[in-house]
């Protein structure tokens, strides 16, 4: 191996720890926000089970929304595709209330939201999604199924 092949992997290399270490990091401080409900006020984790439905054309969020008071889900971004608005939000478990793209939350709330896509979307491929919400911007890697 030439070593400005060696090179070129080892900075590769480097950066793709850099980015699992990230990941890790924020996956564990998410964990014990969740566990001792010390999360800031409407933080949103989006879990990685959400995914874009191309066939229905459907972006579909698993999130958990921590907090108290009211979280408003402004719009969702597919990067360098479209933004659109919600279209539902479903609460699976914990207490809260839902009016239109307002969610109130008291505590800790696990909910799916729901937007609909225009934009043609390749299964396997994966997209970067953000949420924005009047509590600030969230943004997660997702695959299109």
């Amino acid at each position: 191996m030439s070593s400005g092949k060696f090179t070129i992997a080892a900075v590769l290399f480097v950066g793709l720890v850099m980015v699992m270490a990230f990941q890790y990091v924020s996956m564990v401080v998410s964990y014990f926000q969740d566990v001792l409900g010390r999360g800031i006020a409407g933080a949103i984790v989006i879990y990685p089970d959400s995914y874009i439905d191309s066939a229905g054309k459907n972006l579909i969020l698993h999130v958990s929304i921590s907090g108290n008071g009211d979280i408003i889900v402004q719009r969702v971004e597919v990067v360098g595709v479209e933004t659109t608005y919600v279209s539902s939000i479903k609460v699976v478990s914990g207490g809260s209330t839902i009016k239109g793209n307002a969610v109130n939350v008291n505590g800790a709330v696990e909910a799916y939201i729901v937007a609909s896509l225009r934009g043609s979307y390749i299964p396997g491929t994966s997209y970067t999604v953000r949420v924005y919400t009047n509590s600030g911007v969230y943004s997660a890697t997702i695959i299109a199924r």
